[in-house]
């Protein structure tokens, strides 16, 4: 017989061992796409995240260049008002009513009066 030849028990035995390597390798394929959708689930994430913090320092830049530009550079007074509504329309600042937690005995207004308060961008970690 030519040395090609297999018997049927021969060729069922590898076609079981090729079955079985098949399987786990399967087996291996699905566990690495698995770990691969949990890799673009935090990419996604982190994504949303960057893009938050991005818009934050946009922020943070708008109501910091008018304000070095008029008071530093410029050399002109400082204008409270003029801050308090650039940190407003930035949303740096947002309105609240003043709570007993908010009054103290240095407070020159009382609980129940409307107040600005730093928003999540400023109030920090």
């Amino acid at each position: 017989m030519p040395p090609f030849y297999k018997t049927r028990a021969q060729l069922k035995n590898t076609n079981n061992r090729i079955e079985s390597q098949l399987a786990a390798l399967q087996k291996e394929n699905t566990e690495w796409q698995e770990q691969i959708a949990g890799h673009c689930i935090e990419i996604a994430e982190l994504n949303e995240q960057l893009a938050a913090e991005k818009e934050k320092n946009k922020r943070l830049r708008e109501f910091a260049r008018p304000v070095i530009r008029q008071y530093c550079w410029n050399m002109l007074e400082l204008d409270g008002g003029d801050i308090q509504e650039w940190a407003e329309k930035l949303g740096l600042i947002v309105p609240h009513t003043a709570t007993e937690d908010d009054v103290d005995d240095e407070s020159d207004f009382e609980v129940g009066y409307p107040i600005f308060i730093f928003s999540d961008t400023l109030k920090g970690e």
